[in-house]
């Protein structure tokens, strides 16, 4: 779980996961465009999005095409609702709202 909270730990891999959701397949240098930081650093968050399987890529000389995987962002949904849950149910179990 804790892997997936990384990935959303940074506000520009929430907003590159955001526009891959909304646009479907991406090139590398659309990616880029829509970002105020540096090629590399969108690189870094594409490799830690990747690394936790977020998103999935394809090379397509000249370009690399990256999209979402949705059947590993609804377990990481499914994972976190379950963590949010158990936490509520300690809460009750202690009296607390």
């Amino acid at each position: 779980l804790t892997f997936f909270f990384r990935a959303f730990s940074s506000s520009a891999r929430a907003r590159i996961l955001s526009q891959l959701c909304e646009s479907g397949r991406m090139a590398g240098c659309q990616i880029v465009k829509e970002h105020p930081i540096s090629r590399g650093a969108i690189s870094q968050h594409l490799k830690i999005l990747r690394d936790v399987g977020f998103v999935e890529c394809e090379e397509k000389c000249p370009y690399t095409i990256y999209w979402v995987n949705s059947l590993v962002l609804n377990e990481a949904r499914k994972l976190c609702i379950a963590f949010l849950e158990e936490l509520i149910g300690i809460l009750k179990s202690l009296g607390s709202n």
